[in-house]
């Protein structure tokens, strides 16, 4: 579904960039496919903590408020040396996993009206056709 009166942009990589710059676009009015080489979202996901500036895209995006009921903050930091408190923090922190995060943008992106297309292995740009050649 094309919106505006370009072609939709490729996006080459369906992880948490890919799908970060589907939202920013879509949420633009300007469309774009993501292109992905695996057959689906990955399953693997290493925990990763999320911290302000990030925060604060993910909530522009709206998608903050998913992924922060899947996912822990903590409300303070305290570092010790020994039994001694040395100081205590008040982070503003998301603790969740890479795959959670990836899969609140795809959901996202697709409700936004994204496509993102599995199986495709992008080898490189012909540039006098003008085409991604996968």
């Amino acid at each position: 579904m094309i919106r505006n009166s370009i072609k939709p942009i490729a996006i080459i990589g369906g992880g948490i960039s890919g799908l970060t710059a589907g939202v920013a676009l879509a949420k633009q009015g300007i469309d774009s496919i993501v292109f992905e080489r695996d057959e689906a979202l990955s399953q693997n996901g290493s925990g990763t903590t999320i911290s302000k500036n990030a925060l604060d895209l993910l909530e522009r995006l709206d998608v903050l408020d998913q992924l922060q009921k899947e996912s822990f903050k903590t409300d303070k930091i305290i570092i010790k040396s020994g039994k001694d408190k040395i100081t205590e923090l008040s982070p503003n922190i998301l603790y969740t996993t890479r795959q959670k995060i990836t899969e609140i943008l795809a959901e996202s992106y697709i409700k936004l009206g994204g496509q993102i297309l599995y199986g495709h292995n992008f080898k490189f740009f012909n540039e006098d056709k003008k085409e991604l050649v996968f």
